[in-house]
């Protein structure tokens, strides 16, 4: 390719590819088989970013979130999980909390969290390629009245919060291939991963498939921009109860002592019960550093609004796994109380007489209501709370699924409990 330079190493379990991006091609509007770059820049965008990669995601004096349309009410999914899948006929919204409006932006319909770059809002939409609706990443030019572009992805993955570096990838027969993007105009490719992680500031953390033939054991990976070199830190550890599936959280750079912390989190189960917390951290660069600090074993999902899987970092490096709350966390007690954590993970409760938890059924423990989102933005917590009806005939084995009767996406001020509404659907059951 004209204007790039590639060079080339290999490592066990996954290839390296770097990319010096000498002459960078703009997003175009154009869709077909087209590669992202990002446009040199001697300065990082003057916005002031907050809670970015997340659903919602303020940008400056705006907070922009996907919702629904009155035709994906329809929809159903497992679990009534529908933010991070919600691929049906759905609206990327700008709302501004000065003037309480929020307005429609660009004609796709996106999905997932909000990546901002750079000055670009990057998320997902569905494209109909070969009769079948693919996933793929649009781009919007925030300064540029939303001008759309096409990027070469089938997902965006990953942001930094500060929006220096984007990871997007693509999916092939051999797993996926991520492409990580810095503000500097730099491309760098990393082949046959499972799943990205999380980006923070100039380091990728990454999953790659067992090494077969040895262990059964995934494969946790660090990618370092600076030096362009990944590093396997280790195995992560399997259930001991036999959890269906694993997740990450609050994974935690720790620069001035190069660590790195996370939790990981196993399920299972019809209700999705957390079964098993693993307090993990490796040392940044270092080839199989990664161990388990320490594995709680209890009633994880008997919380009452404390966060189980919490830690805080402290000034000697070291993890302290006792907290009861994680910085700018959101969730409810069992008596649906507000809670929010500051940046100190001090506990607060919002005072309001209205209640924010989950409510169940008490007969079937089918779900009534669910507020799918919680998030902190500069002293409010943004919801948006599902109004659900089973869906009986969507059910896959042990799988429950849910359609939707009623969305709200509202705001609540943690210092006065005042509700503001943002965004309200109803279905309508005439038609």
């Amino acid at each position: 390719m004209k204007g790039k330079i590639f060079a080339t190493a290999l490592m066990t379990g996954s290839s390296l590819l770097f990319m010096s991006c000498a002459a960078p091609l703009p997003v175009t509007d154009e869709e077909d088989d087209v590669e992202l770059t990002i446009e040199t820049v001697e300065q990082p965008g003057e916005e002031a970013l907050e809670n970015n990669g997340h659903f919602f995601v303020k940008v400056d004096d705006k907070i922009y979130f996907h919702a629904p349309s009155e035709t994906n009410l329809e929809s159903a999914s497992w679990f009534g999980e529908f933010a991070p899948y919600d691929y049906g006929d759905n609206v990327l919204m700008s709302y501004d909390p000065k003037n309480k409006k929020a307005l429609k932006v660009g004609e796709k319909a996106t999905f997932g969290n909000i990546f901002v770059m750079d000055g670009k809002l990057y998320t997902n939409y569905f494209k109909k390629e070969d009769g079948d609706m693919k996933g793929k990443a649009i781009c919007y030019d925030l300064a540029n009245n939303y001008e759309e572009g096409f990027i070469k992805s089938d997902s965006i993955s990953a942001v930094d919060k500060e929006g220096k570096t984007l990871v997007t990838s693509i999916y092939s027969d051999g797993g996926t291939n991520l492409s990580i993007h810095s503000g500097e105009g730099s491309e760098f490719v990393i082949e046959n991963v499972k799943e990205c992680v999380a980006c923070e500031g100039d380091k990728v953390f990454y999953v790659t498939e067992p090494d077969y033939g040895g262990t059964d054991e995934y494969r946790f990976w660090e990618y370092d921009l600076s030096d362009n070199k990944s590093v396997f830190l280790g195995y992560l550890p399997e259930s001991e109860k036999g959890g269906d599936y694993y997740d990450f959280h609050q994974l935690t750079v720790d620069e001035e002592h190069q660590k790195v912390f996370f939790t990981l989190n196993y399920y299972s189960g019809a209700k999705n019960e957390l079964t098993e917390v693993y307090f993990i951290s490796a040392t940044l660069g270092k080839e199989e550093s990664l161990s388990c600090e320490r594995t709680r074993d209890m009633n994880l999902n008997n919380q009452e609004g404390a966060d189980p899987t919490a830690f805080t970092v402290a000034s000697d490096g070291k993890m302290n796994s006792e907290v009861k709350g994680r910085p700018f966390y959101v969730t409810y007690d069992k008596l649906g109380h507000l809670i929010w954590y500051d940046k100190n993970c001090e506990k607060h409760i919002v005072d309001s007489k209205e209640k924010y938890g989950q409510v169940k059924d008490t007969d079937t423990g089918a779900i009534v209501e669910d507020p799918e989102i919680m998030e902190y933005i500069d002293g409010k917590i943004y919801i948006m709370r599902n109004i659900l009806e089973r869906a009986r005939e969507d059910d896959m084995g042990w799988r429950m699924a849910y359609k939707r009767r009623e969305v709200r996406v509202y705001s609540v001020d943690v210092n006065t409990g005042e509700e503001t509404d943002i965004f309200n659907l109803i279905k309508d059951n005439t038609v």
